[in-house]
């Protein structure tokens, strides 16, 4: 039988509109009675049962995290009783024998027991901070609909600049807004409002083209509210970072700045972690309960010796989120050890969004080599190289592919003075688009090579790193 922790202490059900007190009351003779009562919401009825319970000399009150409704009895009830917030699904009843006074007696039995587990509940500042996060990632999610509404009125109008701009948040893309919205109609007028840029890529008469739309005074109309509620939002934004970043360095600046100093963690992300775990580590037992609690690592779901399900838990979203967008930023910090972390696991687990630059021995000097990580750069991809070209010297042995080294299924592999033998091509024969560049028209490569360019490799890197120049111009 569980020891008896707590003789006196009190289980509350919470609901909207009603709470249910009830408190457990055990003797000497381990004999438990209940005294339960029902109290309204209003700050009166929290006050009464306030009073209840200091009238039965209760200290240890425990409730259920109904949605939000347990928020307002814990701020009145927290300075004077030691106050335990638990999830309801520990609190879960038979089919059949739930109600609302059963529910509160069975909360104040397992906490008399102390069978039930505490959740975390931050202090008031930190609660503070997470209304500012939470609101901002609500505000992101409006600012995002808006820009959505804004391109479909445009769609609507047979405007169809979006196609031919990065974005719907480019800067050509409001300035035609803003001069649609004050009577501007001619596409001659409009195309010069778009970055040179984009009429280089694309065309100037393509782009005009994409000009001429059919507006009316409803659409102008619609376009002009909905850029009010963009900028309202934007500006709400703002002030929300703003406050978070004022309240991080005046309470919490020692961990704000311990955190920006992980690379892929800026301002924002440092203040939107701190809102939700605090700088006190000690109420986490350890880095794999704070992981899991974040919802970041798979959950436990086992029987009779099978596992049914490996997905991550539901844990807390908003940080979940906030991790998750660090990670990729650290992912792509340069020379950090998550970017190393990230290049190695992403080859292994066969990610798919990668453009893999890799280099031979043919490529003929680690000079050469170093040209290909600038064309790898530019084309936002990696390097990778065969055994020849790391046992060279031109690279080192983390980036080797192939039988004895990595294996990479990126969407392009391009492949200088690689000449195609299997103990290299089983570890990329998998890419969506294989490019091959040797001068020998004979070498293996060209078997699996969706395309194929004979020529000196030094020439072709050279050609490719100027047109990309170019292209960004």
């Amino acid at each position: 039988m569980p020891k008896i922790v707590y003789p006196i202490c009190c289980g509350i059900d919470v609901h909207k509109k009603f709470i249910v007190a009830t408190i457990s009351s055990t003797n000497d003779k381990c004999v438990t009675s209940y005294i339960t009562k029902q109290f309204s919401t209003f700050n009166s009825g929290i006050q009464a049962c306030l009073a209840f319970l200091l009238e039965h000399n209760c200290k240890e009150v425990c409730m259920e995290s109904t949605s939000i409704y347990w928020m307002p009895i814990w701020r009145l009830l927290e300075t004077d009783f030691h106050l335990i917030l638990a999830n309801p699904q520990f609190f879960k009843q038979l089919h059949g024998r739930k109600r609302d006074v059963k529910d509160a007696e069975w909360i104040a039995t397992v906490l008399l027991k102390e069978l039930v587990k505490e959740s975390f509940v931050p202090d008031g500042t930190i609660q503070s901070l997470r209304r500012y996060g939470r609101r901002i990632q609500e505000i992101s999610k409006d600012i995002v609909r808006c820009e959505q509404r804004i391109d479909m009125i445009l769609q609507r109008c047979n405007i169809r600049l979006s196609n031919y701009v990065s974005n719907i948040k480019n800067k050509s893309y409001r300035k035609v807004i803003d001069a649609l919205i004050v009577g501007v109609r001619s596409s001659d007028e409009l195309v010069k409002l778009i970055h040179k840029r984009t009429l280089n890529k694309h065309g100037k008469q393509t782009v005009q083209e994409a000009l001429e739309g059919n507006v009316q005074h409803s659409d102008i109309d619609m376009l002009e509210q909905y850029t009010q509620i963009h900028d309202l939002l934007k500006t709400q934004k703002e002030k929300c970072v703003s406050s978070m970043i004022q309240m991080c360095e005046q309470h919490y600046q020692q961990a704000f700045e311990t955190l920006q100093g992980i690379p892929g963690i800026k301002q924002q992300s440092a203040a939107v972690i701190i809102s939700e775990i605090g700088d006190n580590m000690q109420l986490f037992a350890t880095a794999a309960a704070l992981v899991s609690w974040a919802g970041l690592r798979p959950r436990n779901d086992e029987s009779a010796g099978k596992i049914k399900s490996r997905k991550i838990t539901h844990g807390n979203k908003y940080l979940r989120k906030a991790l998750m967008e660090c990670a990729w930023g650290a992912a792509r910090t340069k020379d950090s050890v998550f970017y190393n972390r990230f290049l190695h696991l992403a080859s292994k687990k066969k990610h798919h969004n990668v453009i893999v630059v890799a280099g031979g021995y043919g490529v003929g000097s680690a000079e050469t080599f170093e040209r290909l990580k600038v064309l790898a750069d530019m084309l936002g991809g990696e390097v990778g190289a065969t055994r020849a070209a790391v046992d060279a010297g031109y690279s080192t042995h983390d980036r080797m592919i192939g039988q004895t080294g990595l294996t990479v299924t990126p969407k392009l592999y391009i492949a200088f003075g690689i000449s195609g033998q299997v103990q290299h091509t089983v570890g990329m024969d998998r890419s969506s688009v294989i490019v091959a560049v040797n001068k020998d028209t004979n070498a293996p490569i060209h078997k699996i090579a969706d395309y194929s360019i004979i020529g000196e490799t030094k020439d072709i890197v050279e050609k490719m790193i100027v047109t990309l120049k170019k292209e960004k111009l």
